[in-house]
């Protein structure tokens, strides 16, 4: 590999997470020679590290059982670089979710947002830093305040993107930052409780990422570039987004309170609710893409004005969730009454012989299914209904659970196929976490 020009070789060593570099460079010259020009680190510690790790092997004689701790390890590799514009270190997944009896909570030597361990590399490299990845060790930084995100605030000036995971996050004043376009936080408890200091320290973002977040009581979002917000908690007093020129939003809650919504250049929206509280939501002039998912779709539709502007609609009832309780049934007329123009249509519900078809839409265009269970003679008297009421219909998508995708499932696409011919079908089967398993005729 040493023969080959060096502009090839550092792509390889670009493309390489920063543990299989250290390997290259132990077994090349070449390599050790191109890796201070390397400008990115990328470290996971792994559970194999995390066992061998010095700071666990007490009183061993044998030196083979111990490795270089995963901080030192990251401070070398960043000290040996002479430019960093990168750094994305974490803890990989198999760690979060051994049991309670492997970790000790008063080590530290995993809680990658400590004050003393950023301190210890992040003024070298913050004049140059671009983007900054830090996935802490849940265990150790869960009872642990830190002071990272004002650190970065006062020496990452230049920084464009910033995710930050599994920590205790206290924020005082920061200092702004108006190069950072696209913050994530994730398994996050926050101090912020309104989102203050993020609307007025961050007010050039367009991407914003809030993941799990805790602490929050009445977050309000009030940044006028935001262009993607995806927000998922578990429950919100009130929320209150005002975006002017926001086109993607993403909002999950089990358990929700107030909402208000003013953002009129949104072109997609995915909603995701459990259990819905007050709405206000202005119109949206420009929305092509709506996602609504809930046990309560019939009270989330009644919110949204006539939308013309709506395109691709789905709609997911949730039924199939085990425990689910709610009333999920609603009128497809109802639906097409509000979003007139739909012409994709994605239903997701256990039993599509509940959905109302006594509609009339004309520019209906494609239509998709998802069902829990097949029962071949009510699911076809459905489809047949749809047919008649949709004559500009020229694709249907029929996607079954997996375990239910038997011989009746079989013999109900062969009826279906024999029956209309000239439409194009499309079948699959679904289940919990997979993508979708698309079939072959």
């Amino acid at each position: 590999m040493d023969t080959l020009p060096e502009p090839i070789l550092f792509d390889i060593l670009s493309r390489l997470d920063s543990a299989d570099v250290t390997r290259l460079r132990l077994t090349s010259n070449t390599f050790e020679t191109l890796y201070p020009e390397l400008r990115s680190i990328n470290l996971q510690c792994t559970f194999k590290w995390f066992l061998h790790s010095s700071a666990r092997v007490s009183n061993s004689s044998n030196s083979s059982q111990t490795v270089t701790p995963f901080k030192t390890v990251v401070i070398n590799l960043i000290s040996d670089l002479r430019v960093v514009e990168s750094v994305r270190i974490g803890i990989t997944n198999t760690l979060r979710y051994l049991p309670d009896g492997y970790f000790d909570e008063k080590e530290d030597d995993l809680h990658l947002t400590d004050v003393d361990f950023i301190m210890e590399w992040l003024p070298r490299v913050s004049e140059t830093l671009k983007s900054l990845s830090i996935t802490d060790f849940f265990i150790q930084s869960v009872r642990r305040r830190t002071n990272v995100l004002f650190l970065i605030s006062v020496y990452c000036q230049n920084l464009v993107d910033l995710e930050l995971k599994y920590a205790w996050l206290f924020t005082p004043t920061l200092n702004p930052m108006p190069m950072l376009t696209t913050l994530t936080l994730e398994q996050v408890r926050f101090s912020d409780k309104l989102l203050n200091e993020l609307n007025e320290c961050f007010p050039n973002l367009q991407v914003l990422n809030l993941i799990d977040i805790s602490g929050l009581v009445y977050p309000i979002i009030r940044l006028l570039n935001l262009k993607s917000f995806h927000f998922a908690v578990n429950s919100w007093l009130a929320l209150t987004i005002v975006t002017p020129n926001l086109l993607f939003l993403k909002l999950e809650c089990s358990r929700t309170g107030k909402l208000f919504v003013e953002a009129p250049a949104l072109s997609e929206f995915h909603l995701t609710l459990d259990k819905a509280g007050t709405f206000s939501i202005k119109m949206f002039e420009n929305l092509n893409t709506l996602v609504l998912e809930s046990l309560h779709l019939d009270f989330i539709l009644s919110v949204f004005p006539v939308t013309y502007s709506v395109e691709n609609l789905t709609l997911e009832s949730r039924e199939w969730t085990n425990g689910a309780i709610g009333e999920s049934v609603y009128d497809l007329g109802k639906v097409f009454s509000i979003f007139p123009n739909t012409s994709s249509l994605c239903i997701k519900s256990r039993d599509f012989s509940e959905l109302d078809p006594s509609f009339n839409l004309i520019g209906l265009k494609t239509l998709c299914v998802y069902l829990a269970v097949v029962d071949p003679i009510v699911i076809f008297s459905s489809i047949a209904s749809v047919m008649d009421e949709c004559i500009c219909l020229s694709e249907v998508s029929v996607v079954i659970k997996h375990d239910s995708a038997g011989d009746a499932y079989q013999s109900f696409i062969a009826k279906c196929m024999a029956y209309w011919p000239l439409m194009k079908w499309k079948w699959g089967t679904w289940s919990e976490g997979r993508e979708d398993t698309w079939l072959s005729f």
